[in-house]
């Protein structure tokens, strides 16, 4: 998984949409890389800013979970 995650935070950082959303679910599970709310929230942020319904459904559903909330300013 770690060779994947490499090639995701490559593709995400020409904006490769899909890419984003990959690497914020590695992120959010711990695969490949540390678990990092943070970096998995910003990751799903530029994918669903780019018309990513999936990326939209997972913020929404990190949004309605009050131990995660933290990880949201607004």
């Amino acid at each position: 998984m770690k060779e994947a995650v490499k090639y995701y935070k490559e593709a995400a950082r020409f904006g490769f949409r899909l890419a984003q959303f990959d690497l914020a679910i590695c992120y959010l599970n711990g695969d490949g890389v540390k678990q990092n709310f943070e970096k998995a929230i910003r990751s799903l942020e530029k994918a669903a800013a780019q018309d990513l319904d999936e990326a939209e459904n997972v913020l929404q559903k990190l949004r309605e979970d009050p131990e995660l909330a933290v990880y949201f300013t607004e």
